[in-house]
């Protein structure tokens, strides 16, 4: 298997409808894959690592594609990356992706997306976003850290399941929980929000209760902000 150190771009190729790329290891530099429109799979099934980009690498903007295969990867480091506007693929496999570390990774504007689940992630270091129309849960059993960056549900109105079961600290980060249709807001492992790290759990219209019930601090400029959840009745933070 080989790794591309130089830039990949495939872009504006109104016939193309298949790239195989599972020859290849990694992506030490940017790779963009857009506005192939009548592209309908990517396959990059081997690629383990994207990291050292000096531009944000964008991958999809098609109506057809129904494949994005990254399910290989567990690296994203030093890099930006954009995973949007594949508006017929409706699942994204990411089960291998371990760290995001001084990384950008946007999930966004895929409107067939069904969900996203991350089992092997354990820390975003970073920027992870996530907006898809579509998408009734994101899984993230295994994350525990979030830092100098933000982790992002927005605005996502169909979104009933999260899972952020081991988060136990945000650090100079964002968690937004944004205008979703989650009945319950519970973070159980959550015990510190510290250096002006910022929690926005807003605009959830369904949810009854939200509950940090291990939350011992929150310090160094840091805020938790509930607003306009107008089916609120509790919140328990220990």
């Amino acid at each position: 298997l080989a790794a591309v150190s130089g830039m990949t771009n495939i872009t504006y190729n109104s016939n193309l409808e298949t790239i195989d790329l599972s020859g290849l290891s990694e992506f030490e530099e940017t790779v963009s894959v857009y506005y192939n429109e009548a592209l309908i799979s990517l396959d990059c099934s081997n690629v383990t690592s994207i990291h050292d980009t000096s531009n944000y690498s964008h991958i999809g903007y098609s109506d057809y594609i129904e494949t994005i295969d990254f399910s290989n990867l567990r690296t994203i480091d030093n890099a930006g990356v954009y995973f949007a506007d594949a508006r017929s693929m409706e699942q994204l496999d990411m089960s291998a992706l371990e760290t995001i570390s001084n990384a950008w990774v946007y999930i966004s504007d895929n409107t067939n997306l069904t969900g996203l689940s991350f089992p092997s992630l354990v820390s975003v270091d970073g920027t992870l976003y996530l907006n898809n129309a579509a998408a009734t849960y994101y899984d993230l059993p295994s994350l525990g850290t979030v830092r100098n960056g933000g982790l992002h549900f927005y605005s996502t109105e169909t979104l009933s399941s999260f899972d952020l079961q081991s988060l136990t600290t945000i650090e100079n980060a964002y968690l937004d929980i944004y205008g979703t249709l989650l009945s319950e807001i519970t973070l159980p492992a959550l015990e510190y929000i510290m250096s002006d790290a910022r929690i926005n759990i807003n605009s959830n219209n369904y949810a009854t209760s939200i509950s940090m019930p291990a939350l011992t601090t929150v310090k160094g400029n840091s805020s938790v902000s509930y607003s306009y959840n107008d089916s609120l009745k509790e919140i328990y933070m220990s």
